[in-house]
């Protein structure tokens, strides 16, 4: 059984003591806590600036400039998040991508593609 160390005699506080091992947060939980709570605050701003054509590499330096250092993997997960929670679309994702370039139909597997060169065998 665990040695019970009371100075004043007095009987441990079971409720607090579990709420204190409850509020204990490593490192990386709390860094990344806290960067989503801030990106959430400059979300407006930031999707306003990706709206107007201000690429995501110059809000990323500017970020790191002012101390919120991340990588362009970790911003666009912040960012489609933050636009999830708040019921948006991504700011910068081309909803229409792959349209106006043609799909072909009905092409053969193997059917030569067009300004390919047959391989001529004899």
């Amino acid at each position: 059984m665990a040695k019970l160390n009371s100075s004043d005699g007095s009987k441990i506080d079971i409720v607090a003591l579990k709420k204190a091992i409850s509020a204990l947060e490593s490192p990386k939980t709390k860094r990344a806590r806290e960067r989503v709570a801030l990106f959430a605050e400059l979300y407006e701003i930031i999707r306003d600036q990706i709206n107007e054509d201000v690429s995501k590499s110059t809000i990323i330096k500017t970020l790191a400039n002012q101390g919120m250092s991340v990588s362009n993997a970790v911003f666009d997960k912040l960012l489609a998040d933050e636009a999830k929670r708040r019921g948006e679309p991504v700011p910068g994702k081309d909803d229409d991508a792959g349209e106006g370039e043609p799909v072909p139909l009905n092409i053969a597997p193997n059917a030569p593609q067009a300004g390919a060169k047959e391989e001529v065998t004899e």
